[in-house]
């Protein structure tokens, strides 16, 4: 995962809108230098993208919460408060072990942001890669663990010979993004499927740790004859334009580079123009008859996780759940429930009076991104394709960003609605990954794939769909 404006926001554990896990590990702390000689300039040393990454974990580990929060950037600052940051080292250490060691292993330039990599030793032996993200003035622009090893192997239902791939860009100045055709190998044209990320700055894989779900469906899709587009969202491949630009909203976000991704895969020769369908993940599931509403001329839309609450409601939700995992809840953790209660109300009381605020962060996002979402509710975000569209709905019953309270609204909803089909699986979670027990964000630190049952649940009906 790179780094970029929602991205550098804090996903509680991969919540369900816009902000983005953080981690951070402890380290020794850099030597402070000694002052300048009697009479001499007292100059201020350059400090280093590695020299802040090292200063920021060491004022974690040291209890310094405080110093480290106010090495966030603004963003950053305004998604999480010092409680939060607190909580989340306290039950990220109470998750993993203490932090006996760590080592900077190199760094990478990503465009505005230079990431910071290291490794963190636990007690136990094991290893933690740790990336920390630092803008030019070296705030603290993202950071993102991940075991160090876990690397992605593709899954067995993916022959690597039965397709091509090629990088490609498509939209509109200054909004031209990268991303990745798969093309089966043989004579087209072929049906095609446009892949949309969950939330935050996610990469065309939506990589998270070891898993990149959309690599998955991009893959087993190829394997199964169907052309698929991938794509790095805005916020991540073109943070310094996002920066400069007007707030973004859920527009810009999402729904705008997700209709021109449609429009440039129906244009292509490999590809059957009236058999392009759009695969919305988590928020994107959410949005995804916006998305169809933008380019009516799709074939069909497919849903995987959508949600059915509020947005706000869901952040809220999702901290209560996860703060009794271990089942009590402590004072901090109540505070940070708080926190998230009172942003929910702040966002319920919006008004149009708000929209130009861009000194208001709430849940990661300013007040026109909320203005623009809307009142959130399933039945008008269904209104907006013509009745008969063909729609896939899909969920993990092993989900706890999205539930199968959520499910249970849309199953409702679809089965008044002709072309409509809805399915859940068990045991899968919001990746549509297996797992065991009780749902909780360790579940992604597993190396796993998107389940065979959903692939080729997905293929099968993305083949049977033809505009008319």
């Amino acid at each position: 995962m790179k780094y970029s404006e929602n991205q550098t926001l804090i996903r509680l554990a991969m919540t369900l809108t816009l902000p983005t896990l953080l981690f951070a590990c402890a380290t020794q702390a850099p030597e402070v230098p000694p002052d300048p000689p009697s009479g001499a300039a007292a100059e201020a040393p350059e400090v280093t993208p590695t020299d802040a990454a090292e200063a920021f974990v060491a004022h974690l580990r040291e209890g310094r919460v405080a110093k480290a929060h106010a090495m966030f950037d603004a963003t950053v600052a305004g998604a999480m408060t010092a409680t939060q940051l607190s909580e989340l080292w306290a039950q990220l250490q109470a998750q993993h072990g203490a932090i006996v060691g760590v080592e900077v292993t190199g760094t990478q330039d990503a465009g505005a942001v230079t990431v910071v990599l290291l490794t963190a030793t636990l007690e136990g032996g094991q290893a933690l890669g740790v990336q920390v993200a630092l803008d030019a003035e070296q705030k603290v622009a993202g950071l993102h663990f991940a075991p160090p090893t876990a690397t992605w192997e593709p899954p067995p239902y993916v022959d690597r010979e039965a397709f091509t791939e090629q990088e490609v860009t498509f939209g509109e100045a200054p909004w031209i993004l990268p991303g990745t055709l798969s093309v089966p190998v043989g004579d087209g044209p072929w049906p095609g499927v446009v892949l949309v990320h969950g939330s935050g700055a996610q990469d065309r894989d939506e990589t998270l740790g070891a898993n990149k779900p959309l690599k998955d469906l991009a893959w087993g899709l190829a394997s199964q004859g169907i052309a698929t587009l991938r794509y790095d969202k805005r916020n991540l491949a073109l943070r310094e334009q996002v920066l400069k630009a007007p707030p973004l909203t859920v527009s810009g976000e999402v729904i705008d580079d997700a209709a021109a991704a449609l429009r440039w895969l129906s244009a292509r020769p490999e590809v059957d123009a009236r058999r392009v369908v759009v695969i919305g993940h988590s928020h994107s599931a959410g949005l995804l008859f916006r998305i169809m509403a933008s380019h009516p001329q799709v074939a069909g839309g497919v849903a995987l996780a959508a949600p059915a609450r509020p947005f706000e409601d869901a952040m809220v939700d999702q901290v209560i759940y996860l703060s009794g995992l271990d089942g009590e809840v402590s004072d901090a953790e109540q505070a940070m429930i708080d926190e998230f209660a009172a942003a929910r109300d702040r966002v319920k009381a919006l008004t149009e009076a708000d929209r130009g605020d861009v000194d208001t962060v709430l849940f990661g996002v300013n007040p026109a991104w909320w203005l623009e979402l809307g009142r959130y509710e399933p039945a008008r975000e269904l209104a907006r394709i013509p009745k008969g569209a063909p729609l896939l709905m899909l969920q993990g019953e092993r989900d706890y960003h999205v539930t199968m309270e959520d499910f249970a609204v849309w199953r409702a909803l679809l089965a008044k609605r002709a072309g409509a089909t809805s399915r859940s699986y068990p045991g899968l979670n919001h990746l549509f990954m297996p797992g065991e027990g009780p749902p909780s964000p360790a579940d992604y630190e597993t190396p796993g794939h998107v389940a065979p049952a959903v692939m080729d649940e997905i293929a099968r009906w993305v083949k049977a769909r033809r505009r008319k």
